[in-house]
């Protein structure tokens, strides 16, 4: 590999980490989908839902590209070391700042020791802190992936026994097939653990032009089966069709390796612009920083009076509450004992 296409990649994962720190913004002002609005709000409400759902599995592939070749680098007791650092402290120190918040706001609530260890553990107080618990989960799965021999081709067959047994199986189920039992799920790719092993398989495969154009396909096809079946098939005061907002279903696989694959391939062209060059790398090592607080910003504009409903507030709002972080958090960075709560 050239050093030209190592700069490539390097370059496409700070790329994908700001993209999709975004979409996380993007998703969590458009909150007032989990409340079933009405009208153009509710088509709006669900196409933005639909397009920026990748985000977090996406956050999870970056983690295979980056994390499971560790053993080439240091030890697994350093590797631990570096992921407590880099996640478990300020999943700790930014959920005891939640439970802080909420019993501002709850003083009346019994605030036992027993209550808030289990509120951290369940992320009670936060709820978007759930991320932690599957990335913990993934994190310790990585000393047996590291380990693995032909990497690609292994995790190759276990993202396809995962596709067969967990998504095929599940969609069977829910259209009515019986007789499909539960036991035969993977047991070697549980959970979230598909989305790092896609990552690791697409950051070291290079694929044809063929097979990127089927994926962009597989991609855009499932992201508009995701819109449109929530917006048509939600009835009015009734629960939201949530078939498809689900972290593990094909559809959101799809759209992620979609994406994944898009910035891989598009990286190069943009790395050739020095503004957008200096302004990914800018933003990049504030992406961590901005998912650990944006939520907070998110309930001020709310207690402000901010119309949720608004499409420039869930837009270009969310575009602005994301670069102030951003600009914020790397002026914090600069602080050395900041730097513990903001990695």
């Amino acid at each position: 590999m050239s050093s030209s296409h190592k700069q490539s990649h390097i370059f496409y994962l700070s790329a994908l980490t700001v993209i999709s720190a975004l979409a996380v913004v993007v998703l969590h002002c458009n909150g007032v989908f989990w409340h079933k609005p009405t009208g153009h709000v509710w088509l709006s409400a669900c196409l933005i839902e639909s397009l920026f759902y990748f985000a977090v599995p996406v956050f999870f592939m970056i983690s295979g590209c980056t994390l499971i070749d560790y053993g080439k680098r240091y030890s697994t007791a350093t590797f631990f070391k570096k992921r407590a650092k880099r996640t478990l402290v300020p999943f700790l120190l930014w959920s005891g700042i939640a439970a802080v918040f909420m019993w501002s706001l709850y003083p009346e609530l019994d605030w036992s020791v027993s209550y808030v260890v289990s509120g951290i553990l369940n992320h009670r107080f936060m709820d978007i802190y759930w991320f932690f618990l599957p990335l913990f989960a993934i994190y310790l799965s990585m000393p047996v992936l590291t380990d693995v021999q032909h990497k690609v081709r292994t995790f190759c067959y276990m993202i396809l026994f995962w596709l067969v047994s967990v998504c095929l199986f599940s969609f069977l189920r829910a259209c009515g097939v019986p007789d499909i039992p539960h036991s035969l799920a993977a047991p070697v790719c549980g959970g979230f653990l598909v989305y790092p092993l896609l990552g690791y398989v697409l950051h070291h495969t290079e694929l044809r032009k063929t097979a990127r154009l089927l994926i962009y396909a597989g991609g855009i096809v499932s992201t508009a089966a995701h819109f449109w079946f929530t917006y048509a098939c939600t009835p009015e005061g009734g629960d939201i069709f949530g078939f498809f907002c689900d972290y593990l279903h094909l559809c959101t696989v799809l759209q992620a390796m979609a994406v994944f694959v898009f910035v891989k391939y598009r990286a190069t062209a943009w790395s050739k612009s020095t503004r957008v060059q200096r302004s990914i790398l800018y933003l990049q090592p504030a992406a961590f920083g901005i998912y650990l607080s944006h939520q907070y910003i998110i309930y001020l504009m709310n207690e402000l009076g901010v119309d949720e409903g608004s499409l420039l507030y869930r837009t270009v709002g969310a575009l602005c509450i994301f670069l102030i972080l951003a600009c914020t958090i790397r002026l914090l960075q600069r602080i050395k004992w900041l730097r513990i709560l903001l990695p």
